[in-house]
C-alpha cells in the first residue's frame, strides 16, 4: 500500500481548493496515506493572450500537469475535469471523481445596467462560444427586459481575477460556472476578501441561475477529474476507492456526446445528464460547426423501455388535454400584504396564478419557480427570477442554499391545503367543487399535476387506484409513490407523459 502521494493542481484558488477536496476523501479511505499538494502553471494560465475560442485549444489548462504526471514527477493530477481534452489518452487519463457540484451556469447582470433604465444592449464578460449563443438565443424569454443586442468582451483568468475584473469594469453582465462559486464559498481555507467579493457580486447583482433545460453547460462542467499513469495500479486503487461512480458515468456520457461534435471550448453547444427518480435526462443545445442547430430536453431511455408498449387509446387517458385539467374552480386570495413584508426569503412560486394581484416583493428576497413554464409567464409580469426546480421538486433549492451568508427562510406560495401546518405556506388560493369527466371511472391511465387532485379522485372513485398511475418529476411523484409504491410513473412533463402513452394510438 502507498504510504506517501503527491497531488498536483494548478496554482489557482480554486484549483487548490478541489486538489484538498480530493486528497480529505482519500485521507478518510486511507488514513495511513501522507498527502502532499503541489502546484504547477500552465500554458494557458502564463498566456493570457491565447484565443480560447479557437479549435487549438484543448488541454491548454492541463496538458503540462498532464505531462509531469505521464514523467513520473507526481502520482495524480486534480483538474476542473471540463478543461480535459475529450479525447483519451494511452499513456494517463481521468480514472474517477468525486460528488460532482451543480453544474449549472451563474449570470451576475450589475443592478445598475438594469434597474434604472431599459437597455437596448447589454456587455457580457464571457470568452465562450457555447455561453454566448446560448444567451444570444435565449437570455430574452427568462428576463423582464427587451434586450435588443448582446455584446460580448472576452474574459481571461480565474474565478476571483474575473470577478474582480467585472467589477472594476464598465461591462454589465458576467457569466460564471456556480460549481466555482459554490466551492468558493464552501471553503475554510480562502481569503476573506474573496468571499467578501462573491457576495457583493451576488448584492449589487440581478443574478440568475441558467436553468439545464434551456442553458446545458460544458461536458463535466462542476465535476473534479483524477487523473494518473494508466499503469500505476496502486494510485488507480486509491482513485476506485473514492470514485463516485454515478458522476462518473454521467461525465462519461456528456463528454461522449459532445466528442461526436469535435469537442473542446470552441464549440458552441452544451451538454448536461441529469439523473432524478432513477431516471437519466439529457439537455443538448447548441449549433455546430456545420450550422446543424441541436435542441433536445428530455428522458433517455432504455431499448428494454421503448419496446412492447400497450396500445392506450385517447379517449381512455386523463387527462386527455390541458382543458380538461381544470379539474378544480380556483378561487384567489390577495396576500399582498403579508408577501410584500417578507424579507430575506426565498420565494418558491408554484404556478403563475399565485402572483395575480402583482405583489411587490423586497430586494433581499429570492424568486424561484417550480418550473420554466411559471417563470416564462411572470417574467412578463415585470418580475426577476433568481431560478428554477425546473419541475424537478421543491428539493432543488437546497442547491442554492450555502450562496449566502444570511439565513434564508422558504415561503412557498400556494393553494389552500388543510395539510398546510407550516408559517412559511402561504396561501394564495383555494381549489373547490371539482368536475370529473362522466366517463372518468372508465379511464385507465392517469396523470396527476398534484397530490390534492390525485387523492380526491381515489375518494370519489376507489376503483381507479388499480390503474396506470403517471406525474410529474417533483413532489407529486415522491406524495403518490407513498401510497401506490413502484406503481407510479413520472415523466418531465404532462407532454411528454402524453407523447409517450399515445404514440402507439391507432
Amino acid at each position: 500500500m502507498l504510504k506517501q502521494l503527491k497531488i498536483l493542481t494548478r496554482e489557482s484558488t480554486l484549483a487548490k481548493i478541489q486538489g484538498k477536496i480530493v486528497g480529505n476523501k482519500i485521507h478518510l479511505a486511507f488514513p495511513q496515506i501522507k498527502i502532499k499538494y503541489y502546484t504547477s502553471k500552465t500554458v494557458g494560465d502564463i498566456n493570457q493572450n491565447l484565443d480560447l475560442k479557437s479549435s487549438e485549444t484543448r488541454g491548454l489548462f492541463t496538458g503540462d500537469i498532464s505531462k509531469d504526471i505521464i514523467n513520473g514527477l507526481y502520482d495524480m493530477a486534480v483538474h476542473s475535469w471540463k478543461d480535459y481534452p475529450i479525447l483519451n489518452k494511452s499513456s494517463s487519463d481521468i480514472f474517477g471523481t468525486v460528488l460532482r457540484e451543480d453544474s449549472r451556469d451563474i449570470i451576475f447582470i450589475k443592478r445598475s445596467s438594469v434597474d434604472n433604465k431599459i437597455p437596448k444592449k447589454l456587455t457580457v464578460m464571457t470568452s465562450s462560444p457555447r455561453r454566448r449563443y446560448g444567451l444570444e438565443q435565449r437570455l430574452n424569454r427568462i428576463i423582464p427586459i427587451d434586450i435588443k443586442k448582446l455584446e460580448f468582451r472576452d474574459l481571461r483568468g480565474n474565478i476571483d481575477t474575473r470577478l474582480k475584473k467585472f467589477m472594476e469594469s464598465d461591462n454589465d453582465a458576467i457569466i460564471v460556472a456556480k460549481a466555482a462559486i459554490d466551492r468558493l464559498l464552501s471553503s475554510e481555507s480562502i481569503d476573506t476578501s474573496l468571499k467578501t467579493r462573491i457576495q457583493y457580486c451576488f448584492s449589487s447583482s440581478r443574478w440568475i441561475i441558467l436553468p439545464l433545460s434551456l442553458f446545458p453547460t460544458a461536458a463535466a462542467q462542476g465535476a473534479i477529474g483524477i487523473e494518473t499513469r494508466s499503469d500505476n495500479f496502486k494510485v488507480l486503487e486509491v482513485i476506485s476507492k473514492i470514485n463516485n461512480k454515478a458522476d462518473y458515468k454521467d461525465v462519461q456520457i456528456e463528454r461522449s456526446i459532445i466528442s461526436k461534435y469535435g469537442g473542446g471550448c470552441s464549440q458552441k453547444i452544451g451538454i448536461s445528464i441529469i439523473r432524478k427518480n432513477k431516471k437519466v435526462i439529457k439537455s443538448l443545445y447548441g449549433l455546430t460547426d456545420e450550422g446543424e442547430r441541436l435542441k433536445f430536453y428530455g428522458e433517455i431511455k432504455s431499448k428494454i423501455e421503448t419496446k412492447n408498449k400497450n396500445i392506450v387509446k385517447r379517449k381512455k387517458i386523463f387527462p386527455q388535454s390541458r382543458n380538461e385539467e381544470n379539474t378544480f374552480k380556483r378561487i384567489n386570495y390577495n396576500r399582498n400584504e403579508k408577501i410584500n413584508s417578507l424579507k430575506q426569503g426565498i420565494i418558491f412560486i408554484t404556478r403563475k396564478n399565485v402572483l395575480k394581484y402583482k405583489p411587490t416583493f423586497d430586494h433581499s428576497c429570492i424568486l424561484w419557480t417550480s418550473g420554466i413554464k411559471t417563470w416564462e409567464a411572470i417574467v412578463k409580469q415585470g418580475y426577476w427570477v433568481n431560478g428554477s426546480s425546473e419541475s424537478l421538486g421543491e428539493i432543488e433549492l437546497e442547491k442554492i442554499f450555502n450562496l449566502f451568508n444570511e439565513k434564508h427562510s422558504v415561503f412557498k406560495l400556494t393553494f389552500e391545503d388543510e395539510l398546510n401546518d407550516s408559517n412559511k405556506v402561504i396561501e394564495t388560493y383555494r381549489l373547490e367543487n371539482p368536475q370529473f369527466p362522466v366517463d372518468f371511472a372508465n379511464r385507465t391511465h392517469f396523470y396527476w399535476m398534484s397530490s390534492k387532485l390525485f387523492t380526491v379522485a381515489i375518494k370519489k372513485f376507489p376503483q381507479i387506484i388499480s390503474m396506470d398511475h403517471s406525474c410529474g418529476m417533483g413532489n407529486t411523484y415522491i406524495k403518490l409513490k407513498e401510497i401506490l409504491g413502484d406503481r407510479v410513473n413520472c415523466f418531465l412533463s404532462y407532454e411528454d407523459w402524453l407523447k409517450d402513452i399515445c404514440k402507439h394510438e391507432k
